[in-house]
């Protein structure tokens, strides 16, 4: 009986969407440079697009630029494609484990992954696969529609069960391997013996411990290591990418509205916000430094961000140094800026970095409950540095510590529906409520109070609109 070694492609065998760099790889070689430019743009709101458009899937928002391409145009693309994505972009550990199963006569190799067909079967070449499985593009008289005709995504087994399991004959799936980082992938796993899900973050070993399937940490690689010495890129590089929309969102654009509203924004006061916020940031990445370089080596379920052995992980004194000196420097110049020492933005910054040291020593499940303070300090630090009416800090605390506070509670958190009900729902009466009672007492809530309120209730607004489409949408099904 032969035996099969399976391999997902993105995020896992390649540490790319190879849908993404393939249409952009595709864009730079053609020098469409403002198809390129709104390749990038949708990329940024793609969170928004499949908040709205669920059905659609990322890859074929993506195809839409290759509308009009020749099939052999992309054929012929994605060989050489396949040549760069492999040399640059590859996992390393799993392509040792490709070379060892071509090596073993009774292994069959499968490259299975969602992403295009014509760039799995090109990978699969290169590499040596004997099968691929991909979404397949649609093509009207060769010429690419910018559709899909089939998508794998959720679907391997099947997939595979019908179009390549048969080809093989008998299999022993017992002594099968299998290794992918998709989450949809757990029926494909259940049925392999040895499954591995190939992992960066703990709650995605979380998802794979419940089923019993061991995981396998990919360690992030980084071209440019000594980059990250200097004061910010760590959080930039490292970190904001994790949760684009988010981080944009509340770590930028939050804190400056709310540094705008406490201030008289003026040229000088924007300078003031911003040398804040890099200061901010520089004393707040000591943490993150700590915690990526050195807690993640002590825990069950880490999140590996960063190769701890890695150089800069070595270094790492010298980029604590660096920042410690950076925050410094950028306090005299608010000092001299602001003609008083802002105590209030000097404190609160040195607080929240001894409450970050005290949460990488603590154990995983301990350290949840000091999160709050860290996730609250993004939105309100920088901004202390105008020393604002303690009456600013109520959204913070009403809308943003106290439901992160519920949110550790995860058992409670497991169903979108419970978190619409004990989350986003509540937020947005207590909004209404808090807008009632402006009216009531006008100079204490005032104006400015309720916009930052409802700004911590954008989103939980988005969460409750998809639902009620969801809901709608069954609604007109089942009638």
């Amino acid at each position: 009986m032969k035996k099969v070694a399976i391999f997902d492609l993105d995020h896992c065998l390649v540490e790319a969407n190879t849908s993404f760099e393939f249409v952009k790889y595709i864009l730079k070689r053609e020098k469409r440079f403002l198809k390129l430019f709104f390749l990038y743009f949708t990329k940024l709101l793609l969170p928004f697009l499949v908040f709205f458009f669920p059905s659609k899937t990322d890859r074929e928002i993506y195809l839409k630029f290759l509308k009009g391409f020749k099939k052999d145009v992309l054929k012929r693309y994605a060989e050489e494609f396949a040549v760069y994505i492999v040399k640059n972009f590859s996992n390393k550990y799993l392509h040792e484990e490709v070379n060892k199963f071509k090596e073993e006569k009774d292994f069959i190799l499968i490259l299975a992954s969602s992403g295009f067909d014509v760039v799995v079967e090109a990978i699969s070449k290169n590499l040596g696969f004997n099968f691929y499985l991909g979404s397949v593009i649609e093509y009207s008289n060769n010429i690419c529609t910018g559709k899909l005709i089939k998508k794998s995504d959720g679907k391997k087994l099947e997939f595979l069960q019908d179009e390549i399991f048969p080809q093989i004959g008998d299999i022993d799936f017992h002594n099968s391997f299998f290794y992918t980082d998709n989450l949809s992938d757990i029926d494909l796993a259940k049925v392999i013996g040895n499954s591995f899900g190939i992992v960066k973050y703990s709650r995605e070993a979380k998802f794979w411990a419940l089923h019993n399937i061991p995981v396998i940490y990919k360690i992030p690689v980084f071209k440019h290591y000594n980059y990250l010495f200097i004061p910010t890129l760590y959080y930039f590089i490292v970190r904001f990418p994790t949760n684009l929309i988010g981080n944009i969102y509340y770590h930028l654009f939050f804190p400056f509205i709310f540094g705008i509203l406490v201030s008289a924004f003026s040229n000088k006061d924007i300078l003031i916000l911003l040398l804040a916020f890099l200061g901010y940031v520089a004393l707040y990445e000591i943490g993150y430094i700590l915690n990526d370089c050195v807690s993640v080596k002590k825990e069950e379920k880490p999140s590996i961000r960063i190769d701890p052995n890695s150089f800069f992980c070595k270094k790492k004194n010298i980029a604590i140094l660096i920042r410690v000196l950076s925050f410094l420097f950028i306090s005299i110049l608010l000092i001299y800026l602001t003609s008083s020492v802002p105590y209030l933005f000097l404190i609160s910054n040195f607080l929240i970095l001894v409450v970050f040291l005290i949460v990488n020593n603590l154990k995983q499940q301990t350290r949840k409950f000091l999160y709050p303070f860290l996730a609250s300090s993004h939105l309100v630090l920088p901004p202390l540095v105008f020393n604002p009416h303690p009456i600013y800090l109520v959204p913070i605390g009403l809308f943003n510590f106290i439901w992160h506070y519920i949110s550790v509670f995860e058992k409670f958190i497991v169903k979108p529906d419970l978190k619409i009900i004990l989350i986003s729902l509540p937020k947005i009466l207590l909004l209404f409520l808090l807008t009632a009672f402006s009216y009531l007492k006008p100079d204490l809530i005032n104006s400015k109070v309720l916009l930052l309120s409802f700004l911590l209730c954008v989103f939980d607004f988005l969460y409750l609109l998809k639902f009620s489409l969801i809901q709608l949408k069954k609604g007109f099904k089942t009638t």
